[in-house]
């Protein structure tokens, strides 16, 4: 087996013994979505359908579908490794501006789609108010009668509120979200009234502002993992159509019909694996996936190779195809690198505690080091100790800066100094 380029977007050639590596030049620009890779197969199909007539963002149409089928489908295929298995269901979060991200637009037409396949999916189990823990379980339990549907697909228009509320005192919100990505098994620890729920599969899409998500997403939630659950998608609007688009209803129907298919055969699905050219390519692009950045947006983007791997599961599902292939691999690098490049975007160098990036700024201009007393008058004393503390603790936990001791007079102070570049750890 050998690795070879090609034009991105050209289709392979099924008599070819090579592996195809996309690099992140081949992805298109952000204001114009994704093309090549990404659109293959019915995914690549929908977009081409719709984004002509929206002013949707062509990638926030595409992930919104994946995540849509994902959810639809319910948990029944998987790939595993060692001894986790990984199911179709994605997070998501849509980044743009309030008015010009188009970002509620670009779920009506999945929503039509999807809900021409499954109408009761579509009517009760979608909701909206991720604000508890408890609330994400409930929707996810069997009633009474213990016969009940695990799939929950949340659409959530307010994410920062969904932020905001995890950063108060007794809310398990965060914890649930990120067990509900892992294994789906949801619990409480109360002693009264203990919620349970196994095999729960839920989905996330969520809407925000580049400006809220930067002021709301704290540092604690960035290095905890409940951020690198989720792709960080921008999205912006693609066009003007003053009169709006328009598509028959029978475009919509034909396509719905194509994708039952694939929703009928995910569902009769159970283990995925993938053929050789897939682990060939696999193999090659591993480490690159598996080693971070430092900075928030290494923190959000950390858990690359278990999110391709959902997303190469989406596209062999959809594809009616039961055996990972090249080509669905390589869509799902094509949507994570676009995935990594909004992180980009939407976080830069930032750490997500606006303190600690005034810290980090002081720090980087003064390699020699500050001591507390110094960051505090720096901060022209703005900032109280424990304050400055959790700031300063931010800057450990994700590898920017550590303290040094250093004697002063028979005294130990504590002398701050940022991490030099090649001696962090990023794996």
């Amino acid at each position: 087996m050998t690795f070879a380029s090609r034009e991105f977007g050209e289709k392979p050639n099924p008599s070819e013994n090579v592996v195809q590596i996309p690099t992140r030049a081949e992805i298109a620009s952000y204001g114009h979505g994704l093309e090549g890779h990404a659109l293959y197969g019915l995914p690549g199909e929908f977009v081409r359908l719709i984004s002509p007539q929206t002013e949707a963002d062509p990638a926030a149409l595409l992930v919104n579908l994946l995540v849509g089928f994902g959810s639809i489908i319910g948990r029944s295929a998987f790939f595993q490794v060692e001894g986790t298995k990984h199911h179709g269901n994605l997070f998501a979060v849509l980044v743009g501006g309030s008015s010009t991200g188009r970002k509620g637009t670009s779920w009506s037409r999945v929503k039509e789609v999807l809900g021409l396949i499954d109408p009761e999916w579509a009517k009760g189990r979608i909701y909206s108010g991720l604000s508890s823990g408890e609330g994400l379980i409930k929707a996810a339990s069997p009633p009474e009668s213990g016969k009940g549907d695990p799939r929950v697909l949340v659409i959530q228009p307010e994410f920062a509120s969904t932020l905001a509320v995890m950063g108060r005192q007794g809310n398990i919100l965060s914890p649930i979200i990120r067990e509900s990505w892992d294994s789906g098994s949801l619990q409480t620890m109360v002693k009264q009234d203990p919620l349970r729920v196994d095999g729960a599969h839920v989905s996330i899409i969520g809407h925000i502002t580049q400006e809220e998500l930067r002021r709301n997403l704290n540092s604690t939630e960035a290095a905890n993992g409940f951020a690198n659950r989720f792709l960080w998608i921008r999205s912006e609007r693609s066009k003007y159509l003053p009169d709006g688009g328009y598509l028959a209803d029978s475009e919509i129907e034909n396509f719905a019909r194509k994708l039952q298919t694939p929703v009928e055969f995910a569902r009769r699905t159970l283990q995925l694996q993938r053929d050789s050219g897939a682990r060939d390519l696999w193999h090659h692009v591993y480490r690159e996936l598996s080693d971070g950045t430092s900075a928030l947006v290494g923190a959000v983007t950390s858990r690359a190779t278990a999110q391709v791997l959902r997303l190469s599961v989406l596209y062999a599902l959809m594809d009616s195809s039961s055996v990972i292939r090249v080509e669905h691999l390589e869509a799902a690098l094509a949507v994570w690198y676009y995935a990594a490049e909004s992180a980009e975007w939407i976080f830069g160098s930032a750490v997500g505690d606006p303190v600690a990036d005034s810290i980090l700024r002081m720090l980087r201009a003064k390699p020699s080091g500050m001591s507390r007393s110094e960051i505090s008058e720096a901060l022209s004393h703005n900032h109280t100790s424990n304050r400055i503390g959790r700031a300063l603790q931010s800057l450990v936990t994700l590898q920017l800066a550590f303290p040094h001791p250093q004697s002063t007079g028979g005294r130990t102070a504590e002398i701050w100094k940022v991490v030099p570049a090649d001696t962090k750890n990023t794996k």
